[in-house]
């Protein structure tokens, strides 16, 4: 019979092996990664260029020209992959008016309505991750509605990486264009 002690030994061990495998991984994954932005870094940056150039370009309008969202944010995060994690979104809010009770009136139901994409050099050679999301937080009124998402995840060619692709992705982000509108999926 194990005592306390080499019980514990034993699990510590375990997790030693397992946080060994990870970082195997974890180191996989980057190199694969930096093999693939070696040779499709390029085409990479200037996409996400393009997208900066449009952002700046949007959020430089006047205010009654952007009514329905305020700015369209763009910034790199740092990952342990190393994998260029560019993340591109925007928010507005929406109100909606229910009649409640015929005595008691309407009542007013907040949101707020984010739109989130980011790109990644993916671990395949020639490959980008694109994720996109799309939230409705409600603001009180908790028990009544549940926030609604939708998410979707992609690994293209690095060919769809267009300036027509990056106009439509900040119609998307501006609110332009609809979530059924926009797809990614490559014909």
């Amino acid at each position: 019979m194990k005592s306390w002690l080499e019980e514990i030994e034993e699990q510590e061990q375990k997790q030693e092996a397992l946080s060994e495998r990870a970082r195997k991984r974890i180191q996989v994954k980057k190199e694969k990664a930096a093999a693939n932005y070696k040779q499709n870094g390029n085409k990479f940056d200037t996409f996400i260029s393009k997208l900066n150039i449009f952002v700046k370009k949007v959020n430089s309008l006047p205010e009654e020209e952007r009514a329905e969202f305020i700015e369209i944010d763009a910034r790199l995060k740092e990952t342990e992959f190393d994998n260029k994690l560019t993340v591109f979104s925007s928010s507005k809010r929406v109100s909606i008016r229910k009649m409640r009770y015929f005595f008691f009136g309407k009542e007013v139901f907040r949101f707020k309505h984010i739109r989130v994409i980011y790109f990644s050099i993916s671990k395949e050679m020639g490959k980008i991750d694109i994720e996109y999301k799309e939230k409705y937080l409600p603001k009180g009124h908790r028990e009544k509605y549940t926030s609604k998402e939708s998410h979707f995840l992609y690994e293209l060619d690095f060919d769809i990486l267009t300036e027509e692709l990056a106009y439509r992705i900040i119609n998307w982000l501006a609110f332009k264009e609809g979530e059924a509108e926009f797809t990614l999926k490559q014909s």
